[in-house]
């Protein structure tokens, strides 16, 4: 099967990592189907993707608006479109959230993902590329984490246990059918597209990309920065940031991977620069290449914060042909490109 004759099924293709990954596959010549319930996106994500593509590469473009526990619904999916493979975006994604009501984040992400693979598997659908997260790897290892330096059941939160659940679940299920699954683990995903129209749309910033944002637009009139004495390089959290067009280049390395390796079962990768960045690092950079300065000021540490997070990338180097191509100074520059678009609209 040619890439120009796949179809791609994209859930929760409307958020942040989606819309792009469904734009650039759109691009690159695949049909692109996206299911979304619009919990963590807007309706206005494909009105952003729709207009980056030309008029022939938009009738390649297939957006569905439904939840992915109705199981009905997906099938007629299944139905209309010849799905050849399925990237798993489809989550709730908020840690606090997430401790505040864990049966909501349990059932949601956990349900989706049965309901996904039992369609998958009805309509002779085996190649699932599964959204993880570096946070399957809990806060008592020493980063850099490697792929199978996991040790389940230690992690903090009840995000990141539907996280680990998943992976277990997928695992257990590629041993008995035809399921293939390769999870990607992921550092922070940030920036924007490089024409500045496609960004991040999000409620709560849940990591300091955001929350600069939400400073350099006006909404609120300082950064905070959660403590400054970290045992860090200088005292600030340090945490793996990728750039989004990065990250999106990792999944379409990944779906390519399936067809070159058919006896593959289950395999993960940590998609990621391996290179932490500090708090005061990112808003430096950003600062040097803004039009508006973002003042700081430090208040106490929040509960739970890791000194510093990040995982190490040679797996996905070796295997995939994966390396983050833009730095931090790029990860700003685009950050910067979309506010300003977002302020001139």
């Amino acid at each position: 099967m040619t890439q120009k004759t796949k179809t791609i099924l994209v859930t929760g293709g409307l958020g942040f990592i989606g819309s792009h990954t469904a734009l650039e596959l759109v691009e690159q010549g695949y049909e692109v189907v996206i299911v979304d319930n619009l919990y963590n996106s807007y309706p206005e994500s494909e009105t952003n993707i729709r207009r980056l593509l030309t008029p022939e590469q938009n009738l390649r473009l297939h957006v569905n608006f439904l939840d992915l526990c109705d199981k009905n619904a997906l099938s007629i999916i299944f139905r209309n479109y010849q799905i050849s493979q399925v990237i798993h975006f489809a989550a709730y994604k908020a840690v606090g959230e997430s401790c505040a009501e864990p049966i909501k984040y349990y059932r949601n992400n956990l349900i989706t993902t049965l309901s996904l693979v039992e369609t998958m598997l009805e309509h002779n659908c085996y190649d699932l590329v599964y959204s993880s997260s570096m946070t399957v790897y809990g806060d008592t290892q020493e980063p850099p984490h490697a792929e199978d330096s996991i040790v389940y059941g230690v992690v903090s939160n009840p995000y990141a246990q539907t996280k680990v659940f998943n992976e277990i679940i997928l695992k257990d299920i590629t041993n008995t059918a035809k399921l293939r699954v390769i999870t990607l683990r992921y550092a922070n995903p940030v920036a924007a597209h490089p024409s500045g129209k496609l960004g991040e749309v999000y409620r709560k910033p849940l990591n300091v990309f955001p929350a600069i944002y939400d400073t350099y637009l006006g909404k609120q009139p300082i950064l905070k920065l959660f403590g400054d004495q970290y045992p860090t390089k200088d005292g600030t959290c340090e945490r793996d940031y990728i750039h989004i067009m990065d990250l999106v280049e990792g999944h379409i390395l990944t779906l390519n991977y399936f067809d070159q390796h058919p006896e593959l079962k289950f395999e993960s990768f940590n998609l990621c620069s391996g290179t932490p960045y500090s708090v005061k690092e990112i808003v430096q950079a950003f600062n040097e290449v803004s039009d508006r300065f973002i003042q700081t000021e430090i208040v106490e540490p929040r509960p739970g914060d890791l000194a510093t997070n990040y995982a190490c990338p040679k797996k996905a180097q070796r295997l995939l042909g994966f390396t983050t191509k833009r730095d931090l100074k790029q990860m700003c520059i685009d950050s910067v490109r979309y506010l300003q678009y977002l302020t001139q609209k």
